[in-house]
């Protein structure tokens, strides 16, 4: 999996309930807009691959319910890498131009790596969900 450093764009995320549910309304609404702006011809991507960036971001909200956004930004390769990091936790997930998507997880505090190559962008995989539910420390219903 390519790793990218590059950020072109944060949207971080907000609590639960009160001002923090409508700042964090706020940048979901944010990050939708980023989202949708991502395709060419003013985006960074073909507009199939932001389609599928869209597809994916929805799965996980599908399967998991909020999740606060990513840094994110487009890579080299034509898809968009989106990275959470909590601690000693950092997960990226990356869709491919392709149509496919990777993503990596690794405990800073400990030897643990985790990840797959390839995976297919209509599900969410256990291994993700796990990784991710660790990475951002949140209370899922299952």
């Amino acid at each position: 999996m390519a790793h990218s450093e590059k950020r072109e764009a944060k949207a971080p995320g907000g609590g639960h309930g009160g001002a923090a549910g409508r700042a964090a309304a706020a940048v979901e609404s944010a990050w939708d807009r980023y989202l949708r702006g991502l395709a060419a011809p003013q985006g960074a991507l073909a507009p199939e691959a932001a389609r599928r960036v869209q597809e994916l971001w929805r799965t996980i909200q599908r399967a998991e319910g909020s999740v606060p956004p990513p840094f994110a930004a487009a890579t080299e390769g034509g898809g968009l890498s989106m990275t959470w990091d909590r601690g000693r936790h950092h997960l990226e997930l990356e869709v491919l131009a392709d149509g496919t998507c990777d993503w990596f997880y690794m405990d800073r505090d400990s030897a643990e790596r985790a990840g797959e190559d390839a995976a297919p962008l209509g599900t969410c995989t256990p291994g993700l969900v796990s990784y991710l539910r660790r990475t951002l420390g949140t209370a899922w219903k299952s």
